[in-house]
């Protein structure tokens, strides 16, 4: 018997092609098989018609694309691969979260792993629920594992060794990429501790993919925590597509088609930024190349005082209009965007997804944007979010969370963080040009000036990464959190694509925009050449050099925790640093001049003791931490997003 697809001869048992991973029909059963309506291409389809949706009668199979008959009556042979990968997910777990067959999604990952190779990306698929080690004694059987959401994270990862150290003995192609499709409940997340004391930070966990890209075995995880683990050198760039509670199987089916159909990259031609007015000039800042390239679109329309600035919506005074009962935002949210930018506060509240702002002097907070913003996307896009949990998805429904509202419509690519982000907040005489930038805002930055290079989103995302920890080179808790807390959701090797043409759109929120040219740029000729730029100049080194000192000791002096009473120990360390109670003043004087901050008493005091022997003081006042040197030097303002 013979492939229909690639004319590979195959045994006649087989149901897949073991060379292309089409699924063999027999006559009988064709007759059986009930067409199911495919899934309709996104704006951006390509020639590759998007496979078909599995049925939601487990007793059907899922129907195949109909093939493309070649002109010389001769297959076109694939292209040789640029790159390779592996998908990690528990098909067992996914057929009973969606009530269909463990045949039915084989079926619809053996599709998407084909389509992806016809562009040089070859992808493998590794079954947590039905996995068979390379590796086994000489007189023993291949040792077979079924592993379930109970089994821990480095039981999954014991399965990415086992496939490495295969290629690695059978002189393979490594695999550079791991897509993780699945939430928690399909593929455990890990939760590490945080590296933020109690005093500053309530969650005592951040949940994070980052330990999948150093599979290395479980004590990675105390690695993690101690930051030892950044003297390794990574084996993968990491994406997860979580599936919300009320996910269905055409949810996932929906996601792999429009991955399909931006095989010369998400098209990436229009910005839409929004931010909190207290800091409109970091964000301005960190959009700086974006605006240099021109991708924010010229309005023909005049926008709110004050609700418009350097390109970027301000919340508020965008708010909830009483009158009309409707969000003002959602006026004007451009969605024709295909890149877009929240510099917004989040909510710890499970099931609360929308992203909120403060008025100035950081006070009445009001709703900016909301996961129903997004479902309205027409194309498919790139998200950023620096609010904090704006990355939450455990136990969420597609309409509480925005990571799952955005993947569920267009978004083929979130960067959002677990937990609390931090970055930095305007000050008296900052600009669009000179405002500081931390944390979040420089991951955020760095992240979308990659994604402008052309790099698939694990690399530009793995180099953020690795960016966010050389940029201070000091080891700061709140750096680290960053790295850690913030993760990639979707594909990783997916890329964007700015050598688009721009058409006019009709603009359905706040008017027609006016197209223009972003200079001489050609669309690329071939698939293969666009992601062979996409996955060039990849760097997976240790992050910290090997003699590097990395940790930071941090010492609680000053504490209103317990009811405002500090313990003897306190009461002693504060006579002994005579200069603490000057220090604190002269942070709060400088919150009150430079950013309008009342004069206060902070919340807590810590010192941090760094590898290098310098120390830092820092001051915590409400969602706001002051950092200055043993002098009393004001050295950074951030803010809790």
């Amino acid at each position: 018997m013979y492939c229909p697809e690639c004319g590979t001869k195959i045994d006649d048992d087989c149901r897949f092609c073991p060379e292309c991973g089409t699924q063999i029909v027999s006559d009988e059963e064709e007759t059986a098989v009930q067409p199911s309506q495919p899934v309709a291409a996104t704006p951006q389809a390509t020639d590759t018609a998007p496979f078909a949706n599995p049925s939601a009668n487990v007793e059907e199979d899922i129907t195949e694309p109909d093939p493309v008959e070649p002109q010389d009556g001769k297959e076109d042979p694939l292209p040789e691969p640029v790159c390779w990968g592996l998908i990690l997910t528990n098909v067992k777990l996914l057929a009973l979260k969606f009530n269909v067959t463990e045949d039915q999604l084989l079926g619809v990952f053996k599709q998407f792993i084909h389509y992806k190779r016809t562009i040089g990306i070859s992808y493998q698929l590794i079954d947590a629920g039905n996995y068979t080690y390379h590796k086994h004694g000489f007189f023993s059987k291949p040792k077979t594992v079924s592993l379930t959401a109970n089994d821990s994270w480095s039981d999954y990862g014991a399965l990415l060794m086992d496939m490495h150290e295969y290629e690695v003995s059978k002189k393979l192609p490594e695999s550079q990429y791991l897509f993780i499709v699945g939430s928690e409940d399909i593929v455990p997340m890990p939760a590490i501790r945080t590296y933020l004391s109690k005093e500053v930070e309530k969650d005592r966990t951040i949940d994070t993919d980052l330990l999948y890209a150093y599979p290395y075995g479980p004590e990675m995880l105390q690695k993690l925590e101690t930051l030892d683990i950044y003297r390794y050198e990574a084996l993968f760039y990491v994406g997860r597509l979580p599936l919300a509670t009320d996910a269905t199987v055409e949810d996932l089916v929906s996601y792999l088609n429009r991955d399909i159909a931006c095989q010369e990259g998400i098209p990436v031609d229009e910005m839409y930024a929004h931010c909190d007015m207290n800091w409109k000039n970091t964000t301005a800042h960190e959009v700086k190349v974006i605006r240099e390239q021109r991708l924010f679109p010229v309005w023909k329309v005049q926008f709110p005082q004050n609700s418009y600035y350097n390109d970027l919506f301000l919340s508020p005074p965008l708010r909830f209009d009483t009158d009309n009962k409707e969000f003002m935002t959602q006026r004007f949210f451009n969605i024709d965007a295909n890149l877009f930018l929240f510099n917004l506060h989040g909510c710890p509240t499970a099931h609360v997804g929308h992203y909120s702002a403060s008025y100035p002097n950081h006070k009445d907070w009001v709703d900016a944007v909301h996961p129903k913003f997004v479902q309205q996307c027409k194309y498919p896009n790139i998200m950023v979010s620096q609010a904090c949990y704006g990355g939450r998805f455990i136990g969420e429904k597609k309409d509480t969370s925005m990571i799952m509202s955005a993947l569920s419509n267009q978004t083929l690519a979130f960067v959002a963080s677990s937990r609390s982000a931090w970055g930095s907040v305007d000050c008296q005489g900052s600009t669009p040009d000179n405002a500081p930038m931390a944390f979040s805002d420089v991951l955020a930055s760095y992240f979308l000036q990659q994604v402008l290079m052309g790099m698939s989103v694990g690399m530009a995302f793995f180099n953020t990464r690795s960016y966010v920890f050389q940029y201070r080179g000091d080891g700061n808790p709140q750096d680290a959190v960053t790295i850690a807390e913030f993760n990639l959701f979707g594909d990783p090797t997916l890329f964007g694509n700015t050598d688009v043409d721009i058409q006019d759109k009709a603009q359905t929120t706040a008017g027609a925009k006016v197209s223009r040219p972003l200079g001489t740029n050609q669309k690329s000729a071939s698939k293969i050449a666009s992601a062979r730029t996409a996955f060039s100049g990849g760097n997976k080194a240790p992050l910290a050099k090997p003699d590097q000192k990395l940790g930071v000791k941090t010492e609680v002096l000053q504490s209103k925790a317990a009811g405002g009473q500090q313990s003897l120990l306190d009461q002693v360390r504060s006579q002994v640093d005579a200069n603490m109670i000057a220090i604190c003043k002269t942070m709060g004087q400088h919150l009150y001049a430079q950013y309008g901050i009342e004069a206060r008493e902070p919340s807590c005091v810590l010192r941090d003791t760094y590898p290098d022997g310098h120390r830092e003081i820092k001051a915590m006042y409400d969602d706001m931490m002051v950092s200055a040197d043993e002098h009393g030097k004001v050295l950074e303002v951030s803010a809790l997003k």
